[in-house]
């Protein structure tokens, strides 16, 4: 019999959670890209703080611009990171875009950042 023992090999950016199971920091910088007729654009607008893939668990939602009143409320329950895809065709990108510039920088609370 030889002797055959299992190659652990630990790539940048990957981090246990627990034993066996693996994730993967990714890069959140700004990209574009197509899916179908759609434009997608990535990390458009950023919170401020970045957390490691093995740090927290992401509550994923998304909705459009007059989605953004339920925020608030979803962060308070949820406490803590939240990713949003926000559908924002023809007049409502600038809306949007608008509508979330205001929860983060106008809004009085340290919920949206």
């Amino acid at each position: 019999p030889s002797d055959h023992r299992p190659v652990n090999l630990v790539l940048a950016g990957q981090r246990d959670i627990s034993p066996g199971v693996r994730c993967f920091d990714k890069q959140l910088g700004f990209r574009q890209g197509q899916r179908g007729n759609f434009w997608v654009l990535y990390n458009y607008i950023r919170a401020d703080k970045d957390f490691r893939c093995n740090e927290s668990i992401t509550y994923t939602t998304h909705g459009d611009f007059t989605f953004m009143d339920n925020l608030e409320p979803l962060l308070r329950r949820w406490q803590g990171p939240v990713s949003l895809s926000v559908y924002a065709p023809g007049t409502d990108f600038e809306k949007s875009v608008k509508t979330i510039m205001y929860y983060r920088d106008c809004r009085n609370n340290t919920l949206v950042r």
